[in-house]
């Protein structure tokens, strides 16, 4: 997250008992760095598929559309829904999905219309039932598909190409994702390395973002009602 993408190969190269590179830049047609460039990009794709960071989480709102297809609802830069936050905000309350196909296909035959509003993602759009009105605030969060920025954090990166690109991701723990994947590919043992990366990973998921206070007891930790759709829930207060 520090250090740069270059510095990150470099590291990974003085573990492996490699020569280390002197740039990521693999037109040059250096098989190790090569190598160690693909393996620094398959570790911080899979670091994005295998948690919601906080580093990556987005606020998508938008307008809705009077159509079931929602031309505009989309990111850029979306990877998949942080689960339960679509909402309609001019009506306040949730939008539920995404559903499944079949699903959809069920509240597509029946009869009578949901009372709550349905979505699915399909053909990379996404489709709502019923179709909702015009005008309204539509919000949800959701994973970029960014892996980092460039040095000055304005530009993201979906693929590394600048030796001063960073990550959005632990130093060591990429580093040790570029050792034990190398050593992978390569047909080397790999146990150790791949063993010390979940750990680090492990840790790492534990120290991101927030966390709620779980209340065992039942009067120490002090609770706001949640009303929505005439349910009354409640929210721990942290």
């Amino acid at each position: 997250m520090s250090q740069s993408v270059l510095s990150l190969c470099q590291d990974a190269a003085i573990d492996l008992s490699l020569v280390s590179p002197t740039t990521i830049d693999t037109t040059l047609g250096d098989p190790t760095t090569n190598k160690l460039v693909r393996q620094l990009h398959r570790t911080c794709r899979s670091l994005a598929g295998r948690y919601d960071w906080q580093r990556l989480r987005r606020e998508k709102t938008y307008t809705s559309s009077a159509a079931a297809a929602q031309s505009t609802a989309l990111a850029s830069d979306f990877l998949r829904f942080i689960p339960n936050t679509y909402y309609n905000r001019s009506l306040n309350r949730r939008v539920c999905g995404p559903v499944t196909p079949a699903e959809w296909q069920n509240i597509q035959a029946s009869v009578a219309s949901p009372a709550l509003e349905h979505f699915i993602q399909r053909g990379n759009s996404i489709l709502f039932t019923p179709t909702p009105p015009g005008s309204e605030t539509m919000a949800y969060e959701y994973i970029t598909k960014y892996i980092g920025t460039d040095s000055t954090g304005a530009t993201e990166r979906e693929t590394f190409s600048t030796d001063d690109d960073l990550t959005y991701f632990d130093d060591e723990l990429v580093i040790l994702g570029i050792v034990w994947r190398f050593r992978k590919a390569e047909g080397l043992d790999y146990s150790e390395e791949f063993r010390e990366y979940e750990m680090r990973l492990a840790d790492m998921i534990k120290q991101d973002g927030g966390r709620r206070i779980i209340d065992m007891g039942g009067s120490s930790i002090d609770r706001t009602p949640n009303v929505q759709g005439g349910d009354m829930d409640y929210l721990v207060t942290v």
